[in-house]
């Protein structure tokens, strides 16, 4: 037996594809940036140092007093001279009362008069030794700083775009086909 055949044919579809790129256009404008820094504010305060020179007993020292000083000094030993004459005349006057006695006194209070004792001599500081007396009173001095925050002024910049979207189009250039053909058998 035969059996008729089927032959079939196929054709595919061909499209032609076009299509544009999409475009992306961006602008910025740079950010603006300000600082300012202002200065620390500075706060200073001083006390002077003293240095205090007290020389008043190295003048003393070398007889130069103050008018005060000078006649208290003069009147101190005026009553020293004075009691030293009333105790020298007594102490006379006692040598005198022994006359009596057999003894030349006399002679005795002439000599005293005449050679009166020999002054001591040996070596005098003048001025004396830390006559002059110093004392510092030192200083202070005071710093407040007070520190600035920084200012900040910031523009951002702007962001601008242009955005153009793609196309694609397409056209079909051959249509998909089927063709079927029968072949008899014999």
């Amino acid at each position: 037996m035969k059996l008729d055949r089927v032959d079939i044919r196929t054709t595919d579809q061909k499209v032609e594809i076009h299509s544009t790129q999409p475009r992306l256009r961006m602008h910025t404008t740079n950010a603006q940036v300000n600082i300012e820094q202002p200065a620390a504010i500075l706060e200073m305060s001083s006390k002077a140092a003293k240095l205090l020179i007290d020389q008043s007993q190295a003048w003393r020292d070398m007889g130069l007093l103050t008018p005060m000083e000078a006649g208290d000094q003069a009147a101190q030993k005026g009553l020293q001279d004075a009691a030293a004459g009333t105790a020298r005349r007594a102490r006379e006057g006692n040598q005198m009362m022994q006359i009596s006695g057999g003894q030349n006194q006399l002679q005795a209070i002439a000599e005293n008069i005449a050679q009166p004792p020999q002054p001591s001599l040996g070596i005098k500081w003048i001025p004396s030794v830390n006559s002059v007396k110093t004392t510092y009173v030192p200083g202070r001095l005071d710093i407040n700083i007070t520190p600035q925050k920084p200012r900040f002024d910031v523009r951002i910049g702007d962001v601008s775009g242009q955005f153009t979207p793609g196309n694609v189009t397409g056209t079909t250039v051959q249509r998909a086909s089927v063709e079927t053909t029968v072949i008899k058998g014999d």
